[in-house]
């Protein structure tokens, strides 16, 4: 086994040697690989079915998160950086190590990943037992494939196992040399065509009915709100996420249709290439069931509707990007 010191997300160091079990897997996983969420449960079943008997599990995620183009994000609510793997490690309650290896990668060049998941299994001499992945990508319940756990029964009974190397299936690792990937597709973002229309009512009946049967993202807005420019730099980012899934922005600024030279703007600085729209204040009240939040202000607010027009979701307390992307998922994920 390769010798590594990483950062784990408690902020303690954790050394390749330090670990006592008898069998010890070092399994490569990533926040934003849809595969590597897929097997969260079975990795922390492999803890609590086998810790006792000598088994120890450590995962390593390997991306750099500044070599992941934004489209590449479009299954996750979170990215690959050391901040975002503690918030995955504390909403699945991770029994085991994570350690980061993004700042130089060093340990999964030493390991040979190509991509996530992808496990090792070492025994008490740390020669290396079974390399491959967890189970089947397209059915990870499927007991007849897990071969990550077919492999650590075998050597825990005194057996080799029957499967000592699988192939692997996921995303690939995102290194620091290509970095330039997503410099290349931010330049093309803000090359995007900005465009803003005037509506009325009747435009924002035709919005609420939700005629296309896409998911949408809508944000009302004024450029006297505190926060509108952060605000929309949030959201557009995160429909460069998940748009290329069908989710379909939609921004309406209310400070009426004088303002639309400095509206647009302000739109195009924030690289808002959606659907964008003024009107004067009156105008929205077809999107006034929309509006969660409490207080006088009438605005900002932010909605979420379902493909059949109904909202599955409205901002409260103002826009928390962490939030809207976890609500942003579970309404794509629903077919």
């Amino acid at each position: 086994m390769p010798h590594f010191r990483l950062k784990g997300i408690d902020g303690k160091f954790y050394n390749s040697q330090n670990f006592p079990s008898r069998l010890l897997a070092v399994v490569f996983i990533s926040n934003h690989c849809p595969v590597s969420q897929n097997f969260q449960e079975e990795l922390l079943a492999l803890v609590e079915d086998y810790e006792a008997r000598g088994f120890g599990l450590i995962a390593i995620s390997p991306n750099d998160p500044q070599a992941i183009p934004p489209d590449e994000l479009a299954f996750s609510d979170l990215g690959d950086s050391l901040a975002e793997m503690k918030i995955r490690a504390k909403d699945f309650k991770y029994t085991f190590p994570y350690l980061y290896d993004g700042s130089t990668q060093d340990t999964s060049r030493a390991f040979g990943v190509r991509v996530t998941p992808h496990a090792y299994l070492f025994d008490a001499k740390r020669s290396l037992r079974y390399s491959g992945r967890i189970g089947d990508p397209k059915n990870p319940s499927n007991s007849n494939r897990q071969e990550l756990r077919q492999a650590i029964e075998a050597l825990i009974g005194g057996n080799s196992p029957k499967v000592e190397q699988s192939p692997v299936f996921g995303s690939s690792i995102k290194w620091k040399k290509n970095r330039y990937l997503v410099q290349k597709m931010n330049e093309r973002f803000s090359r995007e065509t900005i465009v803003l229309k005037n509506a009325d009512k009747r435009t924002y009946e035709f919005i609420r009915k939700n005629v296309s049967l896409r998911p949408k993202v809508i944000y009302v807005w004024s450029s006297k709100d505190t926060n509108y420019r952060e605000d929309l730099l949030k959201i557009s980012a995160m429909h460069k996420i998940y748009r290329k899934r069908g989710l379909e922005l939609i921004t309406s600024c209310i400070d009426g249709v004088d303002e639309h030279e400095n509206i647009y703007d302000i739109l195009k600085n924030t690289l808002c290439s959606s659907q964008n729209y003024i009107s004067a204040g009156a105008e929205i009240s077809p999107l006034a069931d929309l509006r969660g939040e409490s207080g006088d202000r009438i605005t900002p607010y932010l909605a979420i509707l379902d493909h059949k027009g109904l909202p599955v979701y409205r901002s409260r307390g103002g826009i928390n990007e962490l939030v809207i992307k976890k609500e942003v998922l579970k309404t794509l994920n629903r077919k």
